[in-house]
């Protein structure tokens, strides 16, 4: 996130996604002319960051890793 952000103006990285989003969807949004070369991008690397983060605070809560599928 901070290399799309380092393209364009500083915002967070929840305003950065929302902006790309917004030009994912065809409804403007506010990024730079390089960042918008990378909308689709943005968004993956938002939501994955998203899911990161649930995953650390779910098992730092203690919460037991699932068993191992064995084949």
């Amino acid at each position: 996130m901070r290399y799309y952000k380092s393209l364009g103006d500083n915002m967070t990285d929840e305003q950065l996604a929302i902006n790309a989003q917004m030009v994912v969807q065809g409804k403007g949004g506010n990024l730079s002319d390089r960042q918008q070369e990378f909308a689709q991008d943005i968004l993956s690397a938002y939501q994955l960051s998203i899911q990161l983060a649930n995953g650390r605070r779910q098992y730092a809560k203690g919460t037991p890793a699932p068993p191992a599928v064995e084949s």
